[in-house]
């Protein structure tokens, strides 16, 4: 069976892997594997131990019964999943479309948490998916939402609700001058290397003297049950339409993993990721 997988630091190649003979309640040709460009290319780049075999989101034909899944599942041409790891696609939702529930579950379980409420301003900074995903998603709810980049001067509003996507501290920092009293700071994105030299000093006075909240968004907070629900609840959310993914993904063979990974992160394309197409 051919599966990605990242040999050393900043190599990713498709390879022929032995499986077991396990028994699973759901086996099938893998149809789409969607890339995390967070995640997935900071494993990429970093020096981690190797080999690791990255995956995020999938969706496959169950030989069991003929149906087609979601699931959190590795870049391989099959999968193979527990009865509770799966959930079933609805009736029209396009397999490549039903990749990003795994994002939209990110964007549902922070609604969940935040104390502000629509139609409270918002601002989200970082413009890749987790960023664009989490904005389609809030304008869907009715908040009103202001997108930036990572440099971007937000520094003007004053908002009782604003979530990171970077990771930088820079933003952690900036974003404490544009919280209001009483406000909240939920930290999406995950902090995976040293930024700057942020004054933490100026972070705790802001903290204490405007009462600031700040929270994990990490989604993986809550527990499993409650994960598997927002899958669900995004893919239905997402075959209704209401959240538009168009033009955020590219296609590329499996075949072509070393160059996807590496135009990611050069940021060498306008994609804010790629789903690898496991079709013969």
């Amino acid at each position: 069976m051919r599966r990605i997988v990242f040999t050393e630091k900043g190599k990713a190649e498709l390879l022929d892997i032995d499986i077991s003979d396990k028994m699973y309640a759901h086996t099938g040709d893998t149809i789409f594997t969607l890339v995390s460009t967070g995640t997935e290319l900071a494993r990429f780049s970093r020096d981690i131990e190797f080999p690791h075999e990255p995956g995020y989101a999938a969706v496959f034909k169950s030989e069991q019964d003929g149906n087609t899944y979601f699931c959190m599942g590795k870049h391989q041409e099959r999968q193979f999943k527990g009865l509770n790891e799966v959930i079933p696609l609805p009736s029209g939702l396009e397999p490549e479309i039903a990749l990003f529930a795994r994002i939209l579950a990110i964007p549902m379980y922070i609604a969940g948490i935040a104390f502000a409420r629509p139609p409270e301003p918002c601002i989200i900074v970082g413009k890749g998916l987790l960023g664009s995903i989490l904005k389609e998603y809030f304008n869907y709810l009715g908040y009103t939402v202001f997108l930036y980049r990572s440099g971007g001067d937000f520094k003007a509003l004053t908002v009782p609700l604003a979530i990171d996507c970077t990771g930088d501290d820079t933003v952690l920092s900036r974003l404490c001058d544009s919280v209001s009293s009483h406000g909240e700071i939920i930290l999406s994105g995950v902090p995976w290397k040293y930024q700057s030299n942020v004054e933490l000093h100026k972070v705790m006075k802001d903290i204490f003297y405007k009462d600031i909240v700040i929270k994990s968004g990490w989604e993986w907070s809550g527990t499993i049950d409650t994960a598997m629900q927002n899958f669900k609840d995004s893919l239905d959310l997402l075959n209704t339409g209401h959240i538009d993914v168009n033009g955020m993904y590219d296609r590329a063979k499996p075949e072509e993993c070393q160059e996807v990974y590496m135009k990611h992160l050069n940021r060498a394309t306008t994609a804010l990721t790629t789903i690898f197409d496991w079709r013969k």
